[in-house]
């Protein structure tokens, strides 16, 4: 896959030159720190938090995801509100993977996870500087749509929901990057967050290779 070259781009809050996979949309400024949304001939600058690890003897990457809010509202097939005695009751964030995840229903969804887990990492503070994070192909727009589905897929695996009137409201969206240990000899990705290891699969291109 073809590297965008750092002429192409350029951040619009400190001018300083970015690069990535051509497939990307989202960009990381390792000078100013923003997260830049570009698509469609604009750009978009979104909030970047940079989540703390637990250390790790590997390499560690830095993997893109958007973690969004939620209000969330469940009513059985008889219309009585069931939101509180649900699995989500307390799910107040959905997260969602800002790469294409690569056969998810094999290799896991870390954002479907980070979800389900109700994940809520410290973020570093102030964001270091030159960090690497990974660039995102998916736009915020395109994420926000997965929040309904991950949620209905949560209380699917409590219980059948056909015929419940589910309803997810998003609200404010953040541009997070989650720490991953890379064992390179078993071709593994661990969550530095949370401990849950996932094929390298997932990614279907390892950038910092």
């Amino acid at each position: 896959m073809s590297v965008i070259s750092v002429m192409e781009l350029i951040c619009p809050d400190c001018r300083s030159p970015l690069s990535g996979l051509s497939t990307d949309r989202i960009f990381t400024c390792a000078d100013c720190g923003s997260a830049i949304l570009l698509h469609e001939g604009r750009s978009e600058v979104f909030p970047l938090h940079m989540a703390v690890a637990h250390p790790t003897s590997g390499q560690m990457v830095w993997l893109p995801f958007w973690r969004m809010a939620v209000a969330i509202s469940v009513a059985d097939p008889d219309g009585v509100d069931v939101t509180a005695r649900s699995v989500v009751a307390q799910v107040t964030h959905v997260w969602v993977c800002a790469f294409f995840e690569h056969r998810p229903a094999c290799f896991g969804n870390p954002g479907f996870d980070l979800t389900a887990r109700r994940a809520a990492p410290d973020f570093l503070t102030p964001l270091p500087r030159g960090l690497s994070l990974c660039g995102g192909a998916r736009t915020a727009d395109q994420a926000s749509r997965y929040a309904r589905v991950f949620i209905t897929d949560m209380l699917d695996r409590q219980k059948d929901v056909t015929g419940y009137d589910i309803r997810v409201t998003v609200g404010p969206m953040e541009y997070w990057g989650i720490p991953f240990a890379f064992d390179k000899e078993n071709r593994r990705l661990t969550d530095l967050t949370g401990g849950k290891s996932y094929s390298a699969s997932i990614l279907e291109i390892l950038p910092w290779e």
